[in-house]
């Protein structure tokens, strides 16, 4: 249970640091497709994101998918961060996908922004939980092996 309990914090941390991460560095690339805006809007922008239930659900949902897959096939996740980056690509992708129906009625420029970004902070979430989770996962699932 300790374990668990252990895993699901990290997670947390993982999740709070690449949304920490993304909010400090994607405003750069934003501004230059915004000339008009400024830092502190996209930080606080990019950080009000989080209290919105329905992202917070499917970024939760993510996190969950993440972590089954990641258990699942431990071999390939075990000892190749790239991975880790990779599968949180993916998943910030398809998240985007998901949400592409609610994007499509603003510019282009928006939908470029939101692929940045849900791509972006699932690349970080995959380097943060290669550095952070990684020797959790696996020691929980060797020791449900001797048990």
């Amino acid at each position: 249970m300790k374990r668990i309990i252990t895993l699901v914090w990290k997670n947390g941390l993982a999740y709070l640091l690449s949304l920490l991460t993304a909010s400090l560095l994607f405003p750069l690339i934003f501004m230059l497709l915004e000339p008009n805006s400024t830092y502190t809007w996209w930080v606080i922008l990019i950080l009000s994101s989080l209290g919105m239930p329905t992202i917070l659900w499917s970024v939760t949902l993510s996190i969950l998918v993440f972590n089954l897959i990641v258990y699942k096939i431990k071999n390939q996740f075990a000892n190749n961060r790239m991975y880790s980056v990779g599968l949180g690509i993916s998943l910030g992708t398809a998240l985007f996908l998901i949400y592409l129906g609610s994007f499509s009625k603003h510019n282009q420029t928006l939908i470029v922004q939101n692929f940045l970004l849900l791509s972006g902070i699932g690349a970080l979430f995959g380097f943060y939980f290669y550095s952070l989770i990684r020797k959790d996962v696996f020691s929980l699932n060797n020791s449900r092996r001797t048990s």
